[in-house]
């Protein structure tokens, strides 16, 4: 696994308009060296807006959440997903097919 399960937990991204994913770790650019599972997900509020994780670390209190895409493609142990990454310099590219969005109410903020 290199230097990934060091790091588990800590790796995030974020993607744009067009799917293209900015990776980063403890908040720098980039991730390190490794063989990372990757979990995708999409989660909004009621009125659109994007919720920055599962945890609502940008939600009003009481303002609900809803997921846009299946569970099991934000689940270490069921997405199919995972990437190895050997040079951090290089871009590294896997394309991720999600299926059809959906609209799932999850839970309501704290």
């Amino acid at each position: 696994m290199g230097d990934a399960g060091k790091y588990a937990g800590s790796c995030s991204g974020t993607t744009d308009s067009n799917g293209k994913a900015f990776l980063r770790t403890y908040g720098q650019a980039g991730v390190p060296t490794g063989q990372y599972k990757v979990l995708i997900s999409k989660l909004q509020d009621e009125g659109g807006r994007e919720v920055e994780d599962a945890f609502g670390s940008k939600l009003i209190k009481g303002a609900k959440v809803y997921a846009y895409v299946e569970a099991k493609y934000s689940n270490k142990n069921q997405t199919p997903y995972e990437m190895e990454i050997k040079d951090q310099k290089e871009v590294h590219t896997l394309q991720c097919d999600v299926g059809a969005a959906i609209h799932q109410y999850l839970r309501e903020a704290d």
